[in-house]
């Protein structure tokens, strides 16, 4: 992974992902018809390699994505971490055959379904081509996680 600023300031892949254990708030970019940036807040799950976000199902930026997939989110904390994604946007409704790993992992952190949520919630799938990851202090960034791993059941998510 590159740094938006210099190597020192660099984190590991293993740090990244580490780091992007568990639910994480994130800003997500989509583009409208006429090329202008619309950017959200959204809960997101780091889930090998990619991004997983749930929206309702009537959002816009669902929209967005469907007619121009290209997208770019942004986790940050501080002044200590920051993680940017630019990459490809999909729909995961209820019926994708990866849907059912998620929803395990969705209720293990948040203690119940996200298609219990709401009666119209879909799942976002970004799947980063670029990733930059900054930390003024990397030693402070383990590279394993802190927090006991998810236990799955069924087949993995793509």
């Amino acid at each position: 992974m590159r740094s938006i600023l210099t190597p020192d300031k660099r984190l590991t892949a293993r740090q990244v992902v580490a780091h992007l254990q568990g639910i994480r708030h994130v800003a997500l970019a989509t583009v409208t018809a006429r090329g202008e940036p619309r950017v959200a807040p959204l809960d997101a799950l780091f889930i090998r390699g990619r991004f997983h976000l749930g929206t309702g199902g009537a959002a816009t930026r669902l929209r967005h994505i469907e007619q121009r997939p290209a997208v770019s989110l942004t986790y940050f904390a501080g002044d200590e971490v920051a993680v940017t994604a630019h990459g490809w946007a999909t729909r995961l409704p209820r019926g994708h055959p990866d849907v059912p790993a998620l929803e395990v992992i969705y209720v293990a952190l948040y203690g119940s379904s996200p298609f219990g949520w709401a009666p119209d919630v879909t799942l976002i799938r970004v799947e980063p081509t670029t990733m930059y990851a900054y930390a003024p202090r990397p030693d402070r960034f383990p590279e394993r996680p802190t927090t006991p791993e998810i236990p799955l059941t069924g087949p993995a998510p793509a």
